[in-house]
C-alpha cells in the first residue's frame, strides 16, 4: 500500500503498476523464481475504470501453490501449469474464479513477461496482424497499449497467437479457450531495463454487469528454433492436429467444383448500387434511393466472350449486387433478381451462355448485417438483430446502400441463409459461393434474452456458415482470412489490406499518436495455412496487373489473382489506406474491354505456372538481397520473385526476368 505507483490512461484503461524500477526488477526476477506470472485487471469503484494489479505478495495477494487470493479485493483464482504434447499449458479454470465482495474481474493475464525482449538485444515480437509482422525490440518510445485480436475492429489479426524471436530461440504462444475474447497488452521500451513485451489478456467481461464466461482461459507455448518460420511451421501442424484443419487435397476428393476453383483466377462484376452516400438510413419500398447501374447481365456475358476469345482460363466469375437493391441493398433479402440489370431471365440466359464457354458463375451474398428495408418487405425479423447489454439494437454505425446496417445475431442467420441458398441453388450457378464479411467480421456478443451469444458461439456460427456454403455449392468464399472461419472456408478474398502496412489496419488509439508499429511484414499466415485454402493476398492486389509490386507479392505469398469490375463503389472508402483505390477495370468502351481482358489473360497465364502448388505447403520464405525472394514449397519447388528492374540470378544460376517470377 505504500509503494510508489505511476498511472497511465490508455484506450479508456487505467493501469496502476509499481514504479518503473520495481516493475523492471519484478519482470527480471519473474523469469527465475517467481511462482505466479500473472496480472489481474478489475473494475474500479466507479464500475467502469479498469485497474491493473500485479499478482505479488507486495500488492496484497496471498500465493499458495497454484492459487492466488486477494482478501481486500475479494478476488481469487488458480493458475494450473502442465506439460502436454511437448508444450507448456497454462490454464485459469473457470470454477476457480471467485468474487466475494463488490469488486469484479475485468481481465486476467496468465503468463506475463514470457513473450519479451530488451531494447537492442536483436529480438523481435511476432504479431498476428494480417499476414504477420515482426516488431523489432529497438528504437521505440516507451508506451503501453492493448492490441485486439478478434474482439475489436482496430486491428485485423488473422490468428490468435504471438511470439518472440531471439538469437537462440523462438517462443510461440498460442491462445486456446478464451481466445475470442482476448487481446494483447503491448509494452515498448518499458522501465529501466527497456523491456518489450506482448502479454495475452483474457477479457472476462466487457462491462461490469456481465456474467463471467463459461470457459477456462487457456494458452500454450512452445520453444522452437530461432526463426519465425519455425514457429509458423509448428503452428501449421498444431492447427491440423488440434483444430481439425483439413488439407485442400482432402477437400478436393469427389468435388469437381473445388477442383476447378483451386486452379482458377477470380473475376467479379459489381452490377450496381443505390445512391451513396446513403440519403435514407431507414428505407421502405417507397423510399429506396435511385440505382446506379454499372453493368447489365448482358455486359457480363460480353466480357466472358472476350475472355474466351483471348483464351483466359481457368476462371470463376462472380456476380455482385445482382439481387434486389444492388450491392448492400436489402440484405438478407435477395430475390427477385433486380430488374435494373436485366432481371432473372437475362441473368439465367447469360449464366448458361457463359457456362458453355467454360466459366462457372457464382453469386455474392451476405448475412453479417441486415437492413430494416428487408423487414419492411417482410423478409427479416428485427428481433433477430443482436442486442447490446442495455437492450439496444447493435448496429454497425455505417450507412450502406440499404441504409443503416444492423448486426444480425449469428445464431439467427441460418434460416435466412437456408431460404436464400435453396432459392439460389435452383439457378444454373456453379463455383465458389461468396458470403461477404463473415470471415473478416469483428466478433460481437449478443445479449438478446431470446438468443444470447458469446463471441465463441459467434465464431462457431460463422464457421458453420462457411461449411454450409461448401455443402450447398461445393466451394465457400468470403472476404477475410480470420481463422475462426476455418476449416469451412475454402477461399479468402484477402488476407491483408495493403502491402507492407507498418501501422495497424484501422489505427489503435488516436491518443497514442502516429508511430510505426511494425518493422517487417512476414508471410506467417501463408506458411501456416497455404495448402488448406486459396486466397488473394491483399485488398490492394485486387486489379493488380503484371509487373506491379503487389501483383508480384501476391505470387510470392502463394496467392491467386483477383479482378473486380467496378471495384470502387463508395467514394468515402477511397484513398484511406484500406486498398480500395484501383478501379481500372470498368465496363466502358470496346477498346477498354480488350485491354482489361488482356490484363486478365496475363494473370491467368501466370497463375497456371503455379496452380499445381496450391495444394502444397509453403515451407519457407527467404530474402536474397533487397529485390529477390524465394518461396519454398513442400514438394521441393520454389517460386523466385524479382522486384528489380533488371534480371537477377538464383543461386543455381537460373535467370529471373525483371519484375517477374520464376518457378524452379
Amino acid at each position: 500500500k505504500t509503494e510508489k505507483t505511476s498511472i497511465m490512461r490508455l484506450s479508456g484503461w487505467t493501469l496502476i503498476f509499481p514504479s518503473q524500477k520495481s516493475h523492471s526488477d519484478r519482470l527480471l526476477a519473474n523469469r527465475k523464481n517467481r511462482k505466479m506470472s500473472c496480472d489481474v485487471i478489475y473494475f474500479g469503484s466507479d464500475g467502469k475504470t479498469p485497474i491493473t494489479s500485479e499478482v505479488t505478495p507486495e500488492n496484497g495477494w496471498i500465493l499458495s501453490g497454484n492459487s492466488a487470493e486477494h482478501p481486500a479485493l475479494g478476488l481469487a483464482f488458480s493458475r494450473i501449469v502442465t506439460e502436454k504434447d511437448g508444450m507448456t499449458e497454462i490454464r485459469i479454470p473457470r470454477d476457480s474464479l471467485r468474487e466475494t465482495g463488490g469488486i469484479r474481474f475485468k481481465a486476467i493475464l496468465p503468463d506475463v513477461g514470457t513473450i519479451s525482449g530488451r531494447e537492442g538485444d536483436g529480438s523481435a515480437l511476432i504479431f498476428p496482424q494480417e499476414h504477420g509482422y515482426l516488431c523489432r525490440c529497438e528504437n521505440k518510445a516507451s508506451r503501453e497499449f492493448f492490441f485486439p485480436i478478434f474482439n475489436r475492429s482496430q486491428a485485423q489479426c488473422t490468428m490468435a497467437l504471438c511470439g518472440v524471436v531471439r538469437k537462440r530461440e523462438t517462443i510461440l504462444q498460442i491462445l486456446e479457450d478464451g481466445r475470442f475474447d482476448a487481446e494483447f497488452r503491448i509494452r515498448f521500451n518499458f522501465g529501466l531495463e527497456h523491456l518489450y513485451s506482448m502479454d495475452a489478456a483474457f477479457l472476462l467481461r466487457d462491462e461490469m454487469d456481465e456474467s463471467l464466461p463459461e470457459y477456462d482461459c487457456v494458452l500454450r507455448r512452445k520453444e522452437l528454433a530461432p526463426s519465425w518460420q519455425a514457429a509458423a511451421r509448428f503452428y501449421r501442424e498444431y492447427v491440423r492436429r488440434c483444430r481439425g484443419i483439413r488439407l485442400l487435397s482432402e477437400k478436393l476428393e469427389n468435388n469437381p467444383v473445388l477442383q476447378y476453383a483451386v486452379r482458377a483466377i477470380n473475376v467479379r462484376f459489381r452490377m450496381g448500387v443505390k445512391r451513396l452516400p446513403c440519403p435514407v438510413p431507414e428505407q421502405t419500398p417507397e423510399t429506396e434511393p435511385p440505382m446506379t447501374v454499372f453493368m447489365t447481365f448482358d455486359m457480363v456475358g460480353e466480357v466472358a466472350r472476350e475472355m474466351h476469345r483471348q483464351q483466359v482460363g481457368p476462371a470463376e466469375l462472380n456476380l455482385v449486387g445482382w439481387h434486389h437493391g444492388g450491392h448492400d441493398g436489402a440484405f438478407p433479402k435477395l430475390f427477385p433478381v433486380d430488374p435494373h440489370f436485366g432481371g432473372e431471365k437475362a441473368m439465367v440466359r447469360n449464366i448458361r451462355a457463359v457456362a458453355k464457354l467454360g466459366y462457372p458463375v457464382s453469386l455474392h451474398d451476405e448475412y453479417t448485417g441486415a437492413f430494416s428495408l428487408a423487414a419492411a418487405f417482410g423478409e427479416f425479423d428485427m428481433n433477430d438483430v443482436a442486442r447490446r447489454l442495455d437492450g439496444s439494437m447493435l448496429d454497425t454505425g455505417v450507412l450502406l446502400a440499404g441504409g443503416l446496417a444492423y448486426r444480425t445475431c449469428p445464431k439467427q442467420i441460418f434460416r435466412y441463409a437456408k431460404r436464400n441458398f435453396d432459392r439460389a441453388a435452383k439457378l444454373p450457378i456453379r463455383g465458389s459461393y461468396y458470403c461477404d464479411v463473415s470471415s473478416i467480421i469483428t466478433l460481437h456478443k449478443c445479449h438478446h434474452p431470446d438468443h444470447p451469444a458469446s463471441r465463441a458461439e459467434a465464431a462457431a456460427c460463422w464457421e458453420k456458415l462457411s461449411q454450409m456454403q461448401h455443402d450447398y455449392f461445393g466451394s465457400s468464399w468470403s472476404e477475410g482470412a480470420k481463422e475462426f472461419a476455418f476449416p469451412g472456408l475454402d477461399r479468402a478474398y484477402l488476407v491483408g489490406g495493403t502491402i507492407d502496412r507498418r501501422r495497424p489496419n484501422m489505427g489503435l488509439d488516436k491518443t497514442l499518436g502516429a508511430f510505426d508499429l511494425f518493422a517487417e511484414e512476414i508471410p506467417f499466415f501463408e506458411l501456416a495455412y497455404h495448402g488448406t485454402l486459396t486466397y488473394n493476398s491483399y485488398r490492394e492486389s485486387v486489379n493488380a496487373i503484371r509487373g506491379e509490386t503487389v501483383y508480384l507479392r501476391n505470387f510470392a505469398y502463394g496467392g491467386t489473382p483477383l479482378f473486380y469490375y467496378h471495384c470502387i463503389f463508395n467514394p468515402e472508402w477511397c484513398n484511406k489506406g484500406y486498398g480500395w483505390d484501383n478501379d481500372r477495370f470498368r465496363y466502358t468502351t470496346r477498346e477498354n474491354l480488350h485491354r482489361c481482358v488482356a490484363w486478365i489473360k496475363e494473370a491467368s497465364d501466370d497463375n497456371q505456372r503455379v496452380a499445381d502448388l496450391q495444394t502444397a505447403f509453403i515451407d519457407d520464405y527467404l530474402r536474397h538481397g533487397d529485390n529477390l525472394t524465394q518461396t519454398l514449397y513442400s514438394n521441393g519447388r520454389s517460386v523466385w520473385v524479382n522486384y528489380a528492374d533488371s534480371a537477377r540470378r538464383t543461386p543455381s544460376g537460373q535467370l529471373v526476368p525483371p519484375r517477374d517470377f520464376l518457378v524452379e
